[in-house]
């Protein structure tokens, strides 16, 4: 669909570039150690999903009949998603070991 006006352009330019910015910027959570170990595991487990997903998409194959592939172009897109996964995974984990060893207040 073609945009109407130069103004629609500019709009949807603006709003893509206030996506990008919210997504780049740092937030800061308080949550209680359980509550981590929850985001923890789910992290992990998607992470390890997309790993299947790209595999499956390698080879056509997968070790689970009732394995679903996460939608995605191609393997490349899904290693890099479980890559980003596993990041966050690696963040967390620093962050989480260091305030292991601070009295709580």
């Amino acid at each position: 669909m073609m945009p109407e006006s130069i103004s629609q352009i500019s709009v949807e330019v603006c709003s893509s570039l206030e996506h990008v910015f919210i997504m780049e910027r740092e937030i800061t959570l308080h949550l209680k150690a359980l509550e981590v170990g929850q985001i923890m595991d789910g992290l992990e487990i998607h992470s390890e999903h997309w790993r299947k997903t790209a595999e499956f998409l390698e080879s056509g194959f997968a070790d689970d009949s009732a394995f679903m592939p996460f939608e995605c172009s191609d393997s490349s897109e899904a290693k890099w998603i479980a890559e980003v996964y596993d990041s966050i995974i690696t963040k967390i984990r620093v962050q989480f070991e260091k305030q292991e060893n601070v009295p709580s207040a």
